[in-house]
């Protein structure tokens, strides 16, 4: 079943609510006129563009395409398969470095001046 489109009137009473506040409060974090927000909400005004920006400043779980446009975000689609081929790749390119180093720091303690009399001076 498609979910009604809501208008943007709509979208800021969402708000309102999700938030806990009523106009008056939400126009005052915009800084706009009390009378300008309910417009806004009553369908009569469209908001300017800075209000619009301030309201995605104000609330970080408000996403543009839902506010201006109604588009409800996407859930992440899980795969799996996916997952565990990444995962299994990680742990491989790990295995490799922790490898690398190993064989680095042999190197490095076997080339000790103590270690390796061929690299002292003799003089």
């Amino acid at each position: 079943m498609k979910k009604k489109k809501t208008t943007f009137a709509e979208r800021v009473q969402i708000v309102i609510e999700k938030e806990n506040l009523n106009p008056s409060t939400l126009a005052k974090k915009l800084n706009v006129p009390p009378q300008s927000m309910r417009n806004i909400i009553a369908g009569r005004n469209n908001p300017s563009y800075d209000t619009i920006v301030s309201l995605l400043n104000l609330f970080n779980w408000l996403t543009a395409d839902w506010l201006v446009l109604g588009i409800e975000p996407e859930e992440p689609k899980s795969n799996p398969e996916k997952l565990y081929a990444i995962i299994e790749k990680q742990h491989n390119t790990i295995d490799r470095q922790q490898n690398t180093i190993d064989m680095l720091t042999r190197r490095l303690v076997n080339d000790t001046p103590m270690n390796n009399p061929t690299s002292q001076k003799i003089g």
